[in-house]
Order: structure tokens, then sequence, then C-alpha cells
């Protein structure tokens, strides 16, 4: 959480005011180095260890839970609430929202991500366990790779197509989560290099000794859409809304 509320408050808070003062530094491929500029790439940086993590949580929530079709609803109504919030934070601007739009749907957030990844290795978990002919087998599990990325694709959830490749292949390697989390961030590294960054999250998933934590896990879900909200109200205070 405090990854990504780093990377949020950089992009949602940061980048709106340097954009509303290129004067000071830049725009475009003239953008300046001044201090502001390089905070907000840090911020940014340290926002990609977020979403490795998330997907081993979800793998350990899928390889845990009691019921995987009620962990998929949680991840989908969390994905609906979260939308408003999540467009008024990086695709709509005011001129939209006083126009009275506060929904579109060009880019979704990381919950349908989660979501589709979570039916894409329940589907491979079953088939797995029920076709015995490899070659069947093998089949099965790749159009259901195939379908998932193109709900992904489709629908412009966050992460894309590699997002649903990354959770599949962090699945494919869960008994080892050196290898879980390196193929998920080598995955996500063939969209954009600066994703290596990531394996900075390595330690803490190592740390973990396989018991739940503490707290109500709703407050973990609902800090999503919370903080997006909070950085929207900060933004607008600040004039750049």
């Amino acid at each position: 959480m405090l990854t990504m509320l780093i990377d949020h408050t950089g992009a949602v808070v940061v980048w709106p005011f340097i954009e509303a003062h290129p004067e000071i530094h830049g725009s475009g491929d003239n953008l300046k180095l001044t201090g502001l500029v390089m905070l907000y790439f840090m911020m940014r940086l340290i926002g990609r260890i977020a979403f490795p993590i998330f997907i081993f949580l979800l793998i350990q929530g899928f390889s845990k839970t009691h019921n995987r079709i009620m962990y998929f609803v949680r991840l989908l109504l969390f994905a609906i609430i979260s939308e408003i919030p999540f467009d008024l934070a990086f695709t709509l601007r005011g001129e939209d929202v006083r126009a009275g739009q506060l929904v579109e749907f060009s880019y979704q957030n990381v919950f349908f991500t989660l979501a589709f990844g979570l039916i894409s290795i329940t589907l491979i978990d079953a088939i797995d366990n029920l076709c015995k002919e490899p070659s069947l087998r093998m089949i099965g599990i790749l159009l259901t790779a195939l379908g998932a990325m193109a709900i992904a694709y489709l629908s412009r959830a966050d992460y894309d197509v590699m997002g649903i490749v990354a959770i599949i292949l962090a699945y494919a390697f869960r008994d080892n989560k050196v290898k879980q989390m390196l193929a998920c961030i080598v995955t996500l590294s063939v969209v954009s290099v600066i994703e290596v960054v990531a394996l900075l999250g390595l330690p803490f998933v190592l740390k973990y000794n396989g018991e739940r934590g503490h707290g109500n896990k709703y407050l973990f879900y609902a800090f999503y859409p919370v903080h997006l909200l909070m950085l929207v109200g900060i933004r607008a205070l600040c004039g750049n809304f």
C-alpha cells in the first residue's frame, strides 16, 4: 500500500503540478530535471514494487481461500467501486467532471486485472487437476490464458495483456518465491524496463511466513478507492483539477 501510495501521489498530484508550470519544469521532450521532476520519477520508480507484490498476494489468497467464487466477487465488487475514483485520478479532468462525466472506459483499474487473473488461474487449476491427457491439458491451459489475455486487452485493464501473463507465470512458479517474483517482474519488464525496480520488493516476499496478517481485510481493499479520492481532493486543492 505504501509503495502504491507513493506512486499514485506522483502521478495524481505531482505530475499535474509539473504540467501546470512548464515555464519552470519544461514540457514534453524538453522536460527539465528540476528537483520536483526528479522527485516525480523517483516516486514512479518506487511504485513499480507494488504490482508484483499484489500478484504474489493474489496467488496466496487463491491457494488459501475457502471460497474462490467469493474471492472473485470481492475483487470484481471493488473493481466496480474503484472505477470512478480511478477515472477521476487518471483519465478525467476538471472540465469533464463539471460537464457531468464521472466515468470513462478507455483504461480500467487494477482490480479488474486481478479479477481476470484469478479467473484464469482458477480455470487453469481445474484443467490441470481434471484433464489427464497432457496434450489436451496443454491446449486447455493455452486457450484459457489466451481468453483471459483477450478480455484484459478488450477491457483495457491496468497492465493490459502482460498483467495477465505475469499472473499466470507467477502461478506456474508458485512453489518457489524467487522464481515466482522473477517470472512476474521479467514479464512486466517486457513492456517497460523500469519494472525491474520491482526486484526491491523481493525481500518483503521472502520474509512472508505463510500466515495471515492482522487487521480487517476489507480495510486493505477499501484503501485503493479511498486513497485515490483523497489524492484527487489534494490535486483539486492545489488548483490542478
